[in-house]
């Protein structure tokens, strides 16, 4: 049995992110309020948007294409 993780929108990862910076609810409830499994989950989006900024909780893409002629080369 297989359990896949959810994956999350950059958009509601800035949006949890901002909404902690405010101070209005800490990490558990801002958890409970955007449905997200885990508090530590919110943690962590905190702690790489504070090292590295927006581009850091962005999703990376990972399936890159590459020519015929480049796999060629290499």
């Amino acid at each position: 049995m297989f359990i896949l993780a959810k994956k999350y929108s950059d958009d509601l990862k800035l949006t949890v992110v901002r909404e902690y910076q405010e101070g209005r609810l800490g990490i558990r409830p801002l958890a409970r309020k955007h449905v997200i499994k885990s508090k530590s989950v919110v943690g962590r989006w905190i702690k790489v948007y504070e090292r590295f900024g927006s581009e850091g909780i962005k999703r990376k893409r990972k399936n890159k294409s590459y020519s015929v002629h480049f796999k060629l080369d290499v």
